[in-house]
């Protein structure tokens, strides 16, 4: 069921958008592979390095207040996604990689970094300000208040990603690893008894690991926007 949600929220929304603006100028979804395939292996380990940062600001998002309606509704997502995630069988992870890892990362991106983004790319003046709105719908659309900092983080690396790649094909591979990592881990901790914990890591832990790992990821962005305002510059060199 969740996958057919999926495929039917994002994915088709995003092909018929497509075809509506097949004129456009770039591609409409940003199929195009991109420039080089080391952006893949970018997007693998961003994917890698997202899992702390996300761990940390799950940890702070805990801190917040929420509204009862709210956290009535975090309670029952979470219900459900340890209901799916709940197995201990090779068939049982494979079911979970195809409808959580696979399908989001290719449905979610083609509407979110593909349709979404390219047209907040054209209505607005500023790159930043278009990633940064799409990451904020991104993480709303989920409807999981207590998964708002870590998503919007991860929408923005997402939306960055696809950005200056001018491909979403990195951003898919990226996807896939972040929420492939979290299937693999909750699967490891549900078969040795421990899953609630998985939840919980010990801000010593996750604090200085996910500041190194955001200290990587921004200087990476930096150094690839700079070279992006180096070609606009000088588009001969």
């Amino acid at each position: 069921m969740q996958l057919i949600t999926t495929i039917f929220s994002f994915f088709l929304p995003a092909l018929c958008w497509a075809l509506l603006r097949r004129h456009d100028s770039p591609s409409p979804l940003a199929t195009s592979f991109p420039p080089s395939a080391v952006w893949l292996l970018y997007g693998l380990g961003i994917g890698l390095l997202m899992a702390m940062p996300n761990a940390f600001l799950t940890e702070l998002n805990s801190l917040l207040p929420q509204p009862n309606w709210a956290a009535n509704m975090d309670k029952k997502i979470q219900v459900a996604a340890y209901a799916l995630l709940s197995v201990d069988t090779p068939q049982g992870f494979l079911v979970n990689t195809l409808v959580i890892a696979i399908a989001p990362a290719i449905c979610e991106e083609f509407f979110f970094r593909g349709a979404l983004q390219h047209s907040l790319l054209r209505l607005l003046p500023q790159p930043h300000l278009a990633i940064w709105i799409g990451a904020v719908i991104f993480s709303l659309i989920h409807f999981q208040l207590s998964g708002f900092l870590p998503r919007l983080v991860l929408g923005a690396t997402l939306g960055y990603l696809a950005y200056y790649s001018k491909s979403i094909w990195p951003s898919i591979v990226m996807h896939f690893t972040n929420n492939l990592l979290a299937v693999s881990i909750y699967s490891i901790a549900f078969r040795n008894g421990n899953i609630e914990q998985f939840n919980h890591i010990s801000p010593w832990i996750s604090c200085p690991s996910a500041l190194i790992s955001i200290f990587l990821i921004v200087s990476f962005f930096i150094r690839l926007d700079k070279k992006e305002t180096l070609t606009r510059i000088s588009p001969l060199q």
